[in-house]
């Protein structure tokens, strides 16, 4: 039983669990998306892109029954964009204009990722078929007839530059509606989507003060409680993991979140020294990410593909690459105890990382060089190409195990995992501990009802602390059994630190926003 599947987390039933894992790996599946078109159609775009497949990809659930983001046919595609949309959706003409282009975005990221459905349209005809309906967007987009009433309203509001997402200006809108106009012009309004000549002009600001935005995007929604502004970045990531993955309290076994935590200071060793310097300089910043040793690992599975490989049927290195590499590398697992590739998790990390961006790709008898957004370079070469690339490689791992279910390789802990990263990576690292070494009474996890240790509590620590352990094997983070013995010390070099905030940001909170 996993701790989610306690008592105390079953609020809302099955329905609600399959519910949030849905939307986990919507929002899992959209930062990917992000993260592969930022290179080609820059930051803003690829942010803005992201925001609108959202949108479409909820309506296409909600709407027409079809919740998988990976599954589209013919009558999918134009029922979505040129019923639902219209009736649905608010949006000026120059937004309706990006809603192909940014759909045919996605499509493409899905088929050259190998995310597209068996049962969905062959991807090339997708394309065409959304060439086709570019211009039926257009004009249903405008066609008042194939919009509500309230659309109607909304689209004229948003005309006259009202912000549909200020509860406020909202608000002194349609106090206007309801009583500056005359019957006559609401029934014009509400039939066309147009005034010609209000006798009575709608002007903004006319029922108080407008709150403050909350910041947040159509499919990351904002923190709980408004924008956050002052709080704790670790207390808000989790609040919004734990809105996402259904994590009910923050984690026992972490400290406090208002608790005061060390930075990277110079006094905290050569290491550290070192990473705090490291930013500064092209070279050096790239020397730190090259020290994670996940990184590495990657190029010279890069280097052994090469122009191409034999792999098995499960998409793994043959044994006999898999014995070399570990003999090569000098891997703690005996080469007589590997039957696959899988066994052994020093590969599985990179191994998984390359192909889910792109940096290789299988067929069912071989690897091959892909074509990732973000290609390798090395680091003699192009210092700051060979941070991009290691950091799109950690930050693609981190959301591919975001985004799987625990059984076959994601993330156990869920939002407890990722709060507890927010600490490897601070300066001290963070000690777990091994509640199982003080006996079955284990005194250290929290009381159930019977005064006994809390068994769901102990399977929130024990399923994050084997997270880390595989992340650790993986080689994204840093195991010290002995400083903190009996318990186990985890860290991070600032590396990984960065591309912890950054996974973080676009899981939960989404691409940012202008």
């Amino acid at each position: 039983m996993r701790h989610g599947q306690g008592a105390r987390r079953a609020q809302g039933g099955a329905a609600s669990g399959s519910s949030r894992r849905a939307e986990r790996d919507r929002r899992a599946l959209l930062a990917q998306f992000v993260l592969w078109r930022r290179p080609s159609a820059g930051e803003a775009r690829a942010d803005a892109e992201a925001a609108q497949v959202e949108t479409l990809l909820r309506l296409k659930g909600d709407q027409l029954e079809s919740p998988d983001p990976t599954y589209w046919t013919e009558e999918l595609l134009d029922s979505l964009l040129t019923q639902v949309v219209p009736r649905k959706m608010v949006q000026p003409r120059e937004e309706a204009m990006l809603l192909v282009p940014a759909l045919t975005g996605f499509l493409e990221f899905l088929a050259s990722r190998r995310r597209w459905h068996r049962a969905s349209i062959d991807p090339a005809r997708a394309r065409t078929v959304l060439e086709q309906l570019e211009f039926s967007v257009l004009e249903a987009a405008e066609d008042p007839d194939r919009r509500s009433f309230s659309g109607n309203i909304l689209n004229y509001a948003a005309s006259l530059g009202v912000q549909l997402e200020d509860q406020q200006e909202l608000a002194d809108f349609m106090e206007w509606y309801n009583t500056a106009l005359t019957d006559g012009e609401r029934h014009e309004l509400t039939d066309t989507g147009r005034l010609a000549n209000p006798g009575r002009p709608f002007t903004s600001g006319t029922s108080g003060p407008s709150p403050r935005p909350t910041g947040g995007s159509a499919f990351f929604p904002p923190p709980p409680g408004g924008d956050g502004a002052g709080a704790d970045p670790v207390d808000d990531e989790w609040d919004d993991a734990a809105e996402g993955l259904g994590a009910p309290d923050w984690p026992w076994f972490l400290p406090d979140p208002d608790e005061e935590r060390a930075d990277w200071p110079e006094e905290d060793g050569e290491a550290a020294e070192e990473d705090g310097e490291a930013a500064e300089d092209p070279a050096a910043f790239a020397a730190l990410h090259a020290r994670v040793p996940l990184v590495p690992r990657a190029v010279r599975l890069l280097e052994l593909v090469g122009e191409g490989r034999a792999i098995t049927a499960t998409g793994a290195l043959r044994r006999a690459d898999v014995h070399t590499l570990v003999q090569k590398w000098g891997l703690e697992s005996g080469s007589e105890q590997i039957s696959s590739m899988w066994d052994v998790p020093e590969l599985v990390g990179p191994w998984t990382a390359l192909i889910a961006g792109g940096w290789i790709e299988l067929t069912s008898t071989r690897a091959r060089p892909g074509e990732a957004a973000t290609p390798y370079v090395a680091a003699e070469e192009d210092p700051e190409g060979f941070v991009q690339f290691a950091r799109a490689l950690l930050g693609i791992l981190l959301l591919t195990m975001s985004q799987q279910e625990a059984e076959h390789g994601g993330l156990e802990g869920g939002a407890d995992t990722f709060a507890s990263l927010f600490y490897v990576t601070s300066a001290d690292g963070l000690v777990l501990p091994d509640v199982l070494h003080d006996g079955t009474d284990m005194p250290r996890v929290p009381r159930g009802p019977d005064g006994g240790p809390d068994l769901d509590e102990a399977l929130r620590l024990m399923y994050t602390t084997s997270d880390l352990v595989r992340l650790t094997a993986y080689g994204i983070l840093h195991r010290d059994a002995e400083r903190a013995a009996p318990d186990t010390h985890f860290s991070a070099n600032l590396a990984v630190m960065g591309v912890v905030v950054s996974t973080a940001d676009l899981l939960f909170h989404g691409p940012d926003q202008e």
